[in-house]
This record gives C-alpha cells, structure tokens and sequence, in this order.
C-alpha cells in the first residue's frame, strides 16, 4: 500500500484532509461553523457561526441591561440563563441562514453573495436589500423571514473584510459606504487594472501590488473565485487549494477565511480580518435596535417572551362546552401572565376558527384583552354532518404561529380534508411545533347539533376516524387526549400547565403495553407535571430519595423511480398588498408503496415595489474562436445569457452591429448543463431573494405548466444587424434568454442592445482576437490554445475581459 511507511497519525491526518475535500462545497468564505474548522484542521479559526453568535448575544445582553436599568440589583447571571429557549432557536436560524449561503446551490457560486471577483457594486446592492427586508419584516412582525434575511446580510458583510484587501490597507475601522451611502467609498480596481503579483507557495505574503494598499487613494479589490468570471490577467485570485483560479496569473491568492495556509494564503491576517467582520455584525444589530425599537428588537429574537397560545377552535353547534373551557383557560393564562414580572414582553396570540365548508381567518395580536375578544365572539353554531376542515384551520394556525409554539386543537369531528396531512407533517417539522388534540365526543347524541336525537348505536362513525390526529400529535410531540364534554374543562387544564414560559419537557414516550420509564431532575426544576392519556388502570410515581407517589387514576404529480418533474408556480400578489405580507408554500414527496416521505418549505415575502433603475447584464458561457490570418477561412462563435437584475423583467433584444446571426431561445435547465455545468445556477439567473413584487392587475394564484398557459416558446427566433427590436417580454416572463451569435471572422465585431420593461438599455460588445501571447505566459495552461473575447458592457461606462481556456 500507498500508505504503507506512514506513521498512524500522518495516515489519519491525510485521511481526514482527503474527506474535507471531498465534502466541502465549491465555494469559500469564512468556515460556515464549527464542522468545518474540524474539517480544515484550523482549530482557531473564527467561522461565520460564531461571529453571528457572539455579535447576538452581546447586543442581546446590553439591550436587556439597559431596558432594566432602572430596576436595581438586575442580576446578569440570570438574565443570560433565563433568555428562553425562543431564544436560542432564533439566534440559531440567523446562524444557519448564515452558514446556509456556501452550501444552497443558488447562492454557493454567485460572487454578488460573497463580494467575489470584483463584484463589489452588486455585492453591495445585494447587502442594502437584505437590509431593507430585514427591517421591513421586523416591522410587520414577520420575525422568521427577518431572522432569515438578517442570516443572509451577515454572511456577505463578513465575507467583504475577509476576501478584500481592506485589511492589508492598513484600516482598522469598519466599511462604513457598505450600508450607509451617505458615508465615504473607496474606489474599485478597473477590470483591466492588475491587483496582485505572482505567488507560487501556500502563504503570499507581499503579493498585492504597492498600489492596491500603500498609494495615497488606494483601490479596492477582491480576489476571483473558480473559473467563473473569468479572471483577468494580473488580478488576485482567492486562493486556497479548493480555488482553480489560483493557478492563473496572478497566481496564489489573499483570502483570509481561516488560520490554514493550505486554504487561505493571507492566512496571518484571519483574525484582524475576524476582528472587523465581528464588529461590522455588531454595527448592523445596532443600528437594527435603532430603527425597530427595543422591544421589536427583542421580539425579533424571541428574548424573554412566553410560548404563543394558539387555538384551533372547532364551531360546530355541539362545541359549546370546548368553547367555554377554552375562554376560561385563555382567561386563566393571561391573568396569571400579566401578574408575573418574569415576562417583560407580550407573547402572541393567535385563533383560527373552522366547521364546515368554512375555515378561518387568523386572528392574531399581542393584545391578550383583544384575544380575549375573539374569543368571547366565537359562536357554536350548525353542523349536522360529522367531518370538519380541521386540518385546513391547522395548516394556517402552523403558518402564522412561531417556531417552537404550542397548538391546541378543540374538536369532536374526524377531518374532511385529509389529504392536507402532508403539508401540515411539513410544517410541524419546519416550525418544530408541538400540536395536541382535545377530542371529545359525547356518545348520547346521534348527531353534531346540540338537543339532536339520541342514537342507540354507534357503528355509523368508524372507531378509528381520529387516528390521523393522534399521528399528527405522536410526530410532534404533542398529545391526543379523549375526554368527555362534562370533563372537557377539568382536562383543558393540559393548555395551562404546557404553556408556561420555563416548561421543559423531560420525557415523552407511548407504550402499548405494560412499561417502565425514568427520567432525572435537577435542582432548577421546581415543579414536574404528569400528562398521561388513553385507558388507565393504575401508574406508579417513584421517587429516588423517598419512595411516598401512587395514584390508580392541491395538485399532484405522480413522478417514478429515480424521474424528476419540472412544474411552474406562479404566485400573482394583488396592488393592494400590504409589505411585509409572508406566503409559505409547501412541497411534500410521498413515496407510492411506502411510507416514506420528504418535504420542503419555501418562506415567500412582499415587498414594496420601487423604480427599476438596474439595466439588463449578459454573461458569456461558452466561446469558440478560431481566426486565421486569412479571415475568410475562419468563423468565431460564442454563447451569452441575458437577464435582467431589476424586477421588472426583458423586453427587447436587438442585433445593433455585426455581420453574423443572433439566435435565441430560452434557457433550460439542459441547455445550461450543457454549456456551463459547474455555474448553471448563475448563468441562469437563479432568484436572488425570497420576495414577490406587488401586481396592478390581478389578484389570484395560478398553478400550472407551460401547455396549460398556451404560451409560445421562444427558440429558433433569428436577428440580422439593423432587424428591428424583437419583443421578449411575453415569451420570457422575466427569465433569462440564451443568445447565440457566429459570424465569419471578417466581422470580428459585434453589439447587442438589451432593454428592460422600465425602459433601462444595456449595450454588449462583442470582439474576436488572437492572444498567443497568453498560452505562452500562463504555465498552468502550457501547451494549451487560448483565445479572447471582449465582452464590454457600456451600461455604466465599464468594460469586462472574458477568457475561455479550452
């Protein structure tokens, strides 16, 4: 073997580093989370999960202080152990947004997401939208969506200080432009000005060049990531041995993510570079608190707020006594709420009501006296026939309830709308919420209705109708209780006792037999509370120091092995929108012959509508040229994809200039596969944000596929210099399109003007030329023939280089 000299530990030392590259994404930043320091065998890195975490907790902390500094004798110790586990939940879900931006395939490769190759300008649009959406949301209450935005913002803000060269400028204070424009910016290196010197080791020490850092106004630049952009001749790379770019002159690299040379050659500067990228996550939650206020802020991170009380209210006639139990355990719970002193903000209350055919609305506030009002207004009226739309009530009061919640649903009827049981497994697991059932069923009557005729026989209604409950409690930890409408209120009492703001759960278990559990208590738990449901006949407490505790009391598809299916969802959002309005859609796979099954959970928000002011951009994929001397005998080819950057969508492609054809079609997802593998999710304008835009002229949901639209396609449309504009907007929908063009190499000159439905033009000049000069320059190519094309892009007065090295 290989491996055969090797001392044990050099075996596993290289064992682990071979599994770190296989296992890491194709992307860089600083180390996502713990994992991966483990990974790099950097053990003092700084990853972007403690950054965010650190940067929580102190402004948490100094926000609490200082809303209690009037009260003396606050006790610190117990203000970080009593946060509540809301709280770590939350900060959790920022973390993760956080780290979630180099593993989603949407945002992995993308330079705006990481301040990559040079994309300071879009990088920085990118970071001034998440700001406005986390502060939009914050606002509306739609704390998830803000917490998943804010995840998303630290991320790219944090990559800026380690993928610059803002460190090796000698600055010791944050990038204040960023986020503020209003504030003073630092120039960005020209595509066509070279940054960095040539590297060959793992550590550069001195290969950014003297006026990239020690000029009076240096430039700014950040280093090319991989093979896409291409990176110009005399530009800094990343580096690292997971970047293929780091081959190509300038060789080696200045990325900062870790305290490994095999992966960061500016490795010696990490932890300045930590040290500012820590301090900027502290400047953007300060600012934050600034702009939301103290206790939107604090809701923002679920600090010391009681669970929510969610109701699902069934309000058939025959709910009159639930309804009752459930308003004097509301009562109760808010009363013994607004007594404590523990609690110094509101928690949520929510209630959606359903019978039949009906559901809903969500009744949600902070106000517990306004809840205590739309309970006081639910009436038990109708009914008659047995199921109900219970789950349909569910799945919104899951939508609109915070994560870690506790839902109670009052009924005495099976489900009508069973085949929602996916979508609502879904969104429990999503939200880790727990769901209990109080059932009750009063077996006098024969039927709903209050004062109905008495039944002598029951076989009408199947004994196992609340099955699909109690399934639905068992995956979410919750309880099924079957009780009696002359017991419903003694029972109720489970919705005071797992309410409570310190309730922690020490064991939860089923057993269908005879069995024994234990479970260990320490000295914080003050008080323990046994919940036990179906058919008693006696149960035993025993206690390890003295022994005295016994009582005797949509649409489907179907999809086969190993297929795939591409289906559209096109979400029309009415003018009249209010922002901040959250959409959750919801995909659940069921296996055909098995139960298993999958999920996923998409969290959509409407924003405001503002001017599109961003032009379209094209982006080269594929090149070939091959012009010789005598330029009749050769021809240049090359693919481009057009997209718009604004939201309002292409409308027209024009052939300005040049002697060839532009071809266009749309881009699917074979077509990227096969021109651009490694980048397809960028080539192919993958959605940046979770947001929709307000429409003027509709107000409906539409699911469907392309037939059913009628829609023409767009391939096989040709263009010829001085063809009129071809208007794209109704075949495209906002996409983006591929472009095609070849031409003889005696028009080595070309331009395409691109225009938006906001009227924004962007024109793209294309040119072929011969740069042998290259192939002998670059070593990591040798041997190799390489040719150029000029993509220049005049929208804002800037020129792009494009390489293709085949």
């Amino acid at each position: 073997m290989m491996c055969g000299g090797m001392s044990s530990w050099t075996l596993t030392h290289q064992c682990v580093l071979v599994l770190f590259i296989y296992c890491m994404p194709i992307c860089q930043a600083f180390l996502p989370n713990f994992w991966s320091r483990v990974l790099t065998l950097s053990w003092d890195s700084y990853t972007h999960q403690y950054m965010t975490e650190q940067a929580i907790m102190n402004i948490t902390m100094e926000t609490l202080s200082r809303m209690m500094e009037l009260q003396h004798d606050v006790d610190i110790e117990e203000l970080y152990t009593g946060l509540g586990r809301g709280f770590w939940h939350a900060m959790g879900e920022v973390a993760s947004a956080n780290a979630e931006m180099d593993f989603l395939s949407s945002t992995c490769s993308d330079p705006v997401y990481h301040f990559d190759s040079e994309r300071v300008e879009g990088a920085t649009q990118m970071l001034r939208e998440f700001w406005g959406q986390t502060v939009l949301l914050t606002q509306a209450k739609e704390y998830q969506g803000a917490r998943r935005s804010l995840g998303q913002l630290f991320h790219s803000l944090q990559d800026f200080y380690s993928h610059s060269n803002w460190v090796e400028m000698g600055q010791q204070t944050v990038y204040l432009h960023l986020l503020h424009p209003e504030e003073p910016s630092v120039p960005v290196a020209s595509e066509d000005t070279p940054t960095c010197a040539e590297c060959y080791r793992f550590s550069c020490y001195s290969n950014l060049l003297e006026e990239m850092i020690h000029q009076t106004e240096p430039l700014l630049t950040t280093g090319y990531f991989s093979t896409y952009p291409v990176k110009p001749p005399g530009k800094c790379s990343h580096g690292g041995i997971l970047d293929s770019s780091r081959h190509q002159g300038a060789e080696g690299g200045i990325n900062k993510d870790s305290t490994s040379p095999l992966f960061s050659p500016h490795h010696y500067l990490h932890k300045e570079a930590a040290h500012l990228a820590t301090t900027a996550t502290l400047r953007v939650l300060q600012d934050l608190r600034n702009e939301v206020g103290l206790k939107s802020f604090l809701r923002l991170f679920s600090v010391h707020q009681p669970p929510a009380l969610v109701f699902v209210m069934d309000t058939t006639g025959s709910m009159f006594e639930e309804i009752t139990a459930a308003r004097l355990r509301a009562l109760s719970i808010i009363q013994a709420r607004e007594k404590s002193q523990r609690t110094s903000l509101p928690g949520t209350y929510i209630l959606v009501p359903f019978h039949d055919p009906g559901f809903g609305p969500v009744m949600e506030t902070d106000d517990p006296h306004q809840f205590m009002q739309y309970m006081e207004d639910l009436t038990a009226l109708g009914g008659g026939d047995e199921p109900e739309m219970c789950l349909s009530a569910l799945q919104l009061a899951l939508t609109h309830s915070p994560p870690l919640s506790e839902i109670f649903v009052f009924t005495d009827a099976s489900p009508k709308d069973r085949h929602l049981q996916s979508a609502v497994q879904a969104l429990i697991l999503e939200k880790q919420t727990k769901v209990n059932f109080l059932l009750t069923e009063d077996l006098r009557l024969t039927g709903r209705g209050r004062g109905m005729r008495k039944r002598k026989r029951r076989e009408s209604l199947s004994l196992g109708r609340f099955s699909l409950y109690s399934s639905l409690s068992s995956l979410s930890g919750g309880m099924t209780i079957f009780t009696t409408k002359k017991d419903i209120r003694n029972v109720s009492a489970i919705v005071e006792d797992t309410t409570t703001s310190s309730k922690v759960t020490l064991l939860h278990t089923e057993s269908e037999s005879d069995s024994s559990n234990s479970f260990r208590v320490d000295k914080a738990v003050t008080k323990v509370m046994l919940h036990i449901t179906g058919q008693l006949t006696y149960c035993e407490l025993v206690s390890p120091s003295d022994g005295y505790l016994s009582h005797p009391d949509q649409q489907r598809l179907f999809i086969g092995a190993r297929g795939s299916m591409k289906r559209e969802v096109e979400l029309r959002t009415p003018h009249t929108a209010q922002a901040g309005t959250a959409i959750t859609l919801t995909l659940t796979v069921q296996a055909e012959d098995l139960p298993d099954s999958n999920y996923a959970v998409v969290h959509l928000t409407v924003i405001p509508e503002e001017p599109d002011k961003m032009p379209p951009a094209c982006s080269s994929l594929q090149v070939e040229s091959s012009c010789p001397s005598l330029c009749s005998q050769g021809h240049w080819k090359v693919s481009l994809v057009a997209k718009d950057r604004g939201h309002s969508g292409l409308a027209s492609i024009q052939l300005a200039q040049g002697e060839g054809t532009l071809i266009l079609s749309e881009v699917t997802m074979q077509r990227g596969e096969e021109h651009f593998p490694q980048n397809h999710e960028e080539n192919t304008g993958a959605v940046h944000l979770p947001l929709l835009q307000p429409q003027k002229d509709t107000s409906e949901q539409h699911f469907g596929t392309e037939a059913e639209h009628g829609r023409q396609r767009l391939d096989g449309v040709q263009l010829l210099k001085w063809d009129r504009p071809v208007n794209i907007s109704e075949w495209t929908k906002g996409k983006p399109v591929m472009m095609r063009y070849s031409s003889g190499c005696c028009g080595p000159h070309a331009e395409i003007v691109l225009w938006d439905k906001a009227g924004n033009m962007r024109r793209c000049h294309l040119k072929a030329s011969q740069q042998r000069a290259l192939r002998e320059n670059n070593r990591a190519h040798s041997g190799v023939s390489i040719s150029r094309l000029l993509l220049m892009l005049w929208g804002h007065l800037t020129w792009s280089t494009i390489y293709d090295h085949r």
